[in-house]
């Protein structure tokens, strides 16, 4: 556990006017007697954080107050030595007893967050500047150096989102979607203009980095909370294009790697136990149909959803398919390239 959590932690709670140990900030930089002491604050650092980080996207009652403010107690007790030093078993039955009966007030989920979605979207243009990464073209130095600086933008953009606690206000929609427009517009730039990176590009990141550092501030409890229908979706964009293209490019070579390989195997199979192999591939078949039936009548019965119900039968055609086509092969093999 860092100190810039702790600060964000302390930052929280003063913009909340919730109460706290003061020495709670000088814990961490006093270190403590023992590793168990060492797990245990941190244990109650992660307790914090949730009730913080509910308190934010929801409200903060009285009670997860009081509660706040005794882990924080709990937590200093545990870098105390000599005499005044705890045990870590009357420490954990403190911490035990400081959220025995707390009631968490219901906090309003938008369906998502909007954090996966930021990282989701910062990963696939990490991918996308790879695959628009030419080995052949030799990139001049400043070239060089504004693509380094865009990674490393990226990278802090991605820290500052990933200690973003506030997912629900209406401002933090505002940031979330301002921040998804302008990486929009600078991965539309890098496709479109084949992997170049200037100065716009880096600066335009910059932007993006300053509305993920804008929306790291956010802590207030209590203000009005974003509609599902005030978020943006994430938009399938022309870097988005360029990566699925070089993944069906690479799905296309692997599967044509495969045929060849389809094709080695059968070459010296003509009278090598090919009918025992038709036999497995025919049994193989017939319990991916079972499988089949067993998965419709699960959907029917309400036993699991219907997406998760198309994506099984989904993976099972795709192996049916590959079944069909080793039989194929086999017998082609076993007929000497005959076709009927």
């Amino acid at each position: 556990m860092t100190n810039k959590k702790i600060e964000k932690m302390l930052s929280v709670m003063i913009s909340n006017k919730i109460k706290y140990n003061k020495q709670f900030e000088e814990t961490l930089n006093h270190g403590f007697s023992n590793e168990e002491k060492e797990e245990f604050f941190e244990e109650a650092l992660n307790d914090l954080s949730d009730l913080l980080q509910r308190g934010v996207n929801g409200e903060f009652t009285k009670g997860m107050k009081e509660t706040i403010r005794s882990l924080t107690d709990v937590a200093v007790k545990a870098g105390e030595e000599g005499r005044r030093a705890v045990p870590i078993e009357k420490l954990r039955a403190e911490k035990r007893s400081c959220l025995a009966g707390l009631k968490m007030p219901k906090v309003e989920q938008l369906g998502y967050d909007l954090r996966y979605n930021v990282k989701q979207y910062i990963e696939s243009a990490k991918t996308g500047m790879a695959v628009m990464r030419d080995p052949n073209l030799e990139q001049t130095q400043v070239e060089q150096s504004n693509m380094e600086s865009c990674r490393a933008l990226l990278d802090q953009i991605g820290e500052a989102v990933e200690n973003t606690i506030d997912i629900s206000s209406a401002v933090a929609a505002e940031k979330y979607n301002e921040i998804i427009t302008k990486m929009r517009t600078w991965r539309i730039n890098l496709a479109r203009s084949g992997g170049m990176y200037d100065a716009a590009s880096v600066g335009l990141l910059r932007e993006v980095l300053n509305a993920a550092n804008a929306w790291e501030k956010l802590c207030m409890a209590g203000g009005r909370q974003a509609k599902v229908k005030d978020v943006y979706e994430l938009p399938v964009d022309d870097l988005t294009r360029v990566v699925q293209s070089e993944i069906t490019k690479q799905n296309v070579e692997m599967f044509l790697n495969r045929c060849e390989s389809y094709a080695r195997e059968t070459a010296n199979m003509r009278n090598n136990g090919a009918a025992e192999k038709i036999m497995e591939k025919r049994a193989e078949l017939k319990q991916y149909e079972g499988r089949q039936q067993e998965i419709v009548n699960a959907f029917r019965n309400g036993e699991i959803s219907r997406e998760d119900a198309e994506f099984e039968l989904q993976v099972l055609k795709e192996k049916m398919d590959t079944a069909k086509m080793r039989t194929w092969r086999i017998n082609l093999a076993r007929s000497g390239g005959m076709y009927d």
